[in-house]
């Protein structure tokens, strides 16, 4: 989990993002796509039972509440997560773009590129 310099969001990366995942679908916030081969259903699936301890859950559902913009980073592209952003329990109110998206790009979890939550 990083704060971003200057902006009132933060990047939830790593166990965070597995633990909102994971509350969330346990919610029916997130489902896994319909879109995809039953392979990789079956391997969203699994990442969402391995989800982390109900502590680490309550700490990520936190940074809802804490902060009004929050972006994943390295989240399971199998995973339908349309219902958090349509019901606002995430809300994201700017795009960034050129240098601001390069320095949030480089803070990602593992160097991966950054997926803004609102990403369709």
């Amino acid at each position: 989990m990083k704060s971003i310099k200057g902006q009132s969001g933060v990047i939830l990366d790593g166990e965070y993002v597995h633990a909102l995942l994971g509350a969330a679908y346990a919610a029916g916030y997130v489902t896994v796509s319909d879109a995809v081969s039953d392979e990789e259903a079956s391997s969203a699936e699994s990442y969402l039972s391995s989800v982390a301890k109900s502590r680490l859950r309550r700490r990520a559902l936190e940074m809802l509440v804490f902060y009004d913009k929050v972006y994943l980073a390295d989240y399971h592209e199998a995973l339908d997560i349309k219902k958090l952003k349509s019901d606002g329990l995430i809300y994201v109110n700017e795009t960034f773009s050129g240098a601001a998206l390069k320095h949030i790009e480089s803070m990602a979890y593992d160097g991966k590129q950054l997926k803004e939550i609102t990403e369709e």
